[in-house]
C-alpha cells in the first residue's frame, strides 16, 4: 500500500518572517548572530507557521539570501 501524499504547504518570505525579524537580521554581521539573535527565539513561531520543524541554521541562511535579495 503507498502512503498518501501529503500536499505541501506554500509559505512565502513574507509570510515566514516579519518585518521586525527582518530589520533585526539586516542589523546582524553573520548568518550565526542571525541564528541566534533573531531565528531561534521565534523558532516555535517559525515552526507553526510552516507546519513543520524546521532547521535553525537553515532558517538563518534563508533570512541571508533574502536580505541579499533586498539589497541589505
Amino acid at each position: 500500500m503507498i502512503a498518501p501524499v501529503r500536499p505541501r504547504k506554500v509559505v512565502t518570505i513574507g509570510d515566514l518572517f516579519t518585518r521586525e525579524m527582518i530589520e533585526a537580521s539586516s542589523q546582524c554581521k553573520s548568518t550565526d548572530e542571525i541564528k541566534q539573535k533573531v531565528i531561534i527565539p521565534n523558532m516555535s513561531a517559525i515552526n507553526k507557521k510552516t507546519g513543520q520543524m524546521n532547521d535553525p541554521s537553515y532558517m538563518a541562511y534563508l533570512m541571508e539570501y533574502a536580505l541579499s535579495k533586498l539589497g541589505k
